[in-house]
């Protein structure tokens, strides 16, 4: 990998990245703490998503490149895109819940490839995730 690339790790719940792994074109949804100035990012200013499995032993089991990355309001999303995200749809309604106005980043994803043996981590990360230059992961990984 390029070592200048720019990668996003973000965790979520295993029997979420397992339901990712099913969706035909998934999409990666999470709120986010302020919209950028941008209505929509151009893939390049982040090539690859990282899964780290929150609850889990800190370790990296999965990564994607991202073909398009969106901000949009929950009330905003498709039927199309619902059916591709990495929650049911009562887990969506429960996520969403008193928050119809913040936004949503949307990654929609290539496929999604397991590493085996996963990437442990030195530490856990917060639930906004780490947004880092590819040269910059080895800093984190045991």
């Amino acid at each position: 990998m390029d070592n200048n690339k720019k990668i996003v790790i973000y965790p979520l719940m295993e029997h979420n990245y397992e339901l990712l792994k099913t969706r035909i074109n998934p999409v990666y949804i999470k709120f986010i703490a302020r919209e950028p100035k941008k209505k929509s990012i151009k893939p390049q200013n982040i090539d690859c998503i990282y899964f780290y499995l929150s609850r889990h032993d800190k370790s990296i089991i999965g990564f994607s490149s991202i073909k398009t990355i969106k901000y949009i309001k929950p009330c905003d999303i498709e039927n199309a895109l619902l059916s591709r995200i990495q929650m049911t749809n009562d887990e969506f309604n429960k996520y969403c819940k008193d928050r119809e106005n913040k936004s949503l980043v949307t990654l929609e994803l290539e496929k999604i490839i397991d590493l085996n043996p996963p990437l442990k981590l030195k530490s856990a990360l917060t639930m906004n995730g780490l947004l880092l230059k590819s040269s910059e992961l080895t800093k984190y990984i045991i």
